[in-house]
Formats: structure tokens, sequence, C-alpha cells
């Protein structure tokens, strides 16, 4: 099983206590169907679930949308930030 997901914030840098809108698509790069839920950006100030939000069944070898989130960024947090993104459940059929 091989995949890769994909994101892209709507624009390159925010203000504190800016919405933030990020939009994911993933490819399944394997040859079989997978189902993509439960997403998670994990921030150092803090985790947003887009759980059910974000997620999507991808067949084999195809690059699909899966949606777009709106963020509220801290009004206390300043500076350059770093994330990851988790997939904690990921189904095989």
């Amino acid at each position: 099983m091989s995949w890769a997901l994909k994101w892209n914030f709507d624009k390159p840098n925010y203000a504190p206590g800016e919405t933030a809108i990020v939009s994911f698509r993933a490819e399944n790069l394997g040859q079989t169907p997978i189902y993509i839920t439960d997403i998670s950006l994990e921030f150092d100030f803090g985790t947003y679930m887009l759980r059910d939000v974000v997620s999507g069944f991808i067949m084999p070898r195809q690059d699909k949308y899966l949606g777009s989130v709106r963020i509220v960024l801290p009004e206390n947090v300043v500076g350059r930030r770093f994330f990851h993104h988790k997939v904690p459940r990921l189904r095989v059929f």
C-alpha cells in the first residue's frame, strides 16, 4: 500500500486570529482501494481534528480531492510555525 497526502493553504502568511483555508488531495499509488478519514493537523500550539470533514474513498492509481477546511488560528501565536499531519485511520479494501 502506497499513498500520498497533499495539502495547500489558501495563502502563504496569516495574521494572528485569522482563518486559514486548507485543501487536501490524496493519491493512491498502490493496487488496492483505500479510504482515508480522520486527518489531523498538529501544530506546536494545538491540533485541529478534521474528522469526517476531509475524507474519501480512493481507487488505485487515482488522485482525488478530499475537501477543504477552515481553521481559526489563535490570537496569541506569532512567528513561523511548523506542522505535520496524521491519518490515524486508513482503511484498505
